[in-house]
């Protein structure tokens, strides 16, 4: 800590040394990073380099990262972890409030991504009565910066918003749910990239890892707020854009083989949107339906009788 003295904006590269520590030595972080992030503190208000606010933004969010690890792990030492982030966890709702206050105007979006990402990643941290505050100004800096040309940066921001959506959302469903349908509606147009698909020429592989995320924010949703999240993809049936249909019917079917078996009410709003949607010529769409329809069999939804479907319980 000789070259971090307080008060004094440190070099990038020990910024970058104690981000990595941390990256690697989880637990330590957790433990005796409170000096480390207090140290900062007096110093963010005073820099405006871009460059050097982006090197302490991959600073706390790395750090973050961390200390998450470190309290899920099963070490000898957690209780003594989960102590010790109380006190950190108001180290970062000052540095979150300075940050979120003047480092967003940034003119650069890949440098702006990375404040998001930090941002995002100390909210997973803060401590209740700040998480309370600042929930909707998380959810919203995250739906305000998804855009779905830049690969890199939206595996970043995607990534930190699973983590924190992972540890908020059990706590705080109700607060969270006036956001459901922002979010809905800036996820969906990133399914709907042709680009997602392994089959199209020139595939980028970062697709797979981005797709990943999403789909993890996704099965969230939808397994914390099923109403909204189905009403809404199951409204998506109706739209002009057969590459947009079509990923809603791919979304739906990995959501359904990834959740639990859904109730009568919601298998009976999916099969009248894919009844009307039976007079579609494009053989993949139809075929996918077919794919849904054998899902919900597969669940125990439906059971195939004479091309209906009936309520399975009549025949047990």
């Amino acid at each position: 800590m000789v070259l971090f003295q307080p008060g004094n904006i440190p070099n990038k590269i020990v910024i970058e040394l104690l981000a990595e520590l941390a990256t690697v030595y989880s637990e330590k972080a957790a433990l005796h990073y409170n000096d480390v992030v207090s140290r900062s503190l007096p110093v963010l208000a005073g820099i405006q380099d871009e460059n050097t606010r982006v090197c302490f933004s991959k600073f706390f969010a790395q750090v973050c990262e961390a200390v998450v690890i470190a309290i899920e792990s099963t070490s000898d030492e957690k209780n003594k972890i989960k102590q010790n982030v109380d006190s950190m966890s108001h180290l970062f709702a000052t540095a979150f409030d300075l940050i979120y206050a003047q480092w967003l105007n940034s003119k650069s979006f890949t440098n702006k991504i990375y404040v998001v990402s930090s941002l995002i990643m100390m909210g997973t941290l803060l401590p209740e009565n700040s998480i309370r505050n600042n929930l909707e100004n998380i959810t919203n800096i995250f739906v305000n910066n998804l855009k779905k040309d830049n690969i890199k940066e939206m595996i970043l921001i995607c990534k930190s918003f699973r983590i924190f959506f992972e540890n908020v959302v059990e706590k705080y469903k109700e607060r969270i749910e006036t956001n459901v349908g922002s979010l809905l509606i800036a996820l969906f147009p990133i399914f709907s990239n042709v680009n997602i698909s392994p089959n199209v020429k020139d595939f980028d592989q970062n697709f797979m890892q981005l797709k990943s995320e999403l789909l993890k924010i996704a099965l969230l949703l939808f397994n914390n707020y099923l109403e909204k999240t189905f009403s809404y993809l199951v409204s998506r049936f109706e739209v002009i854009s057969i590459v947009e249909r079509l990923s809603n019917v791919y979304l739906i079917k990995i959501l359904l083989v990834r959740s639990e078996k859904i109730n009568d009410g919601y298998r009976d709003m999916l099969l009248s949107a894919i009844s009307k949607a039976t007079h579609e010529s494009d053989y993949e769409f139809r075929f996918a339906l077919c794919e849904l329809i054998n899902i919900l069999f597969e669940k125990g939804n439906i059971v195939i009788y004479n091309f209906r479907y009936v309520n399975p319980r009549k025949y047990y």
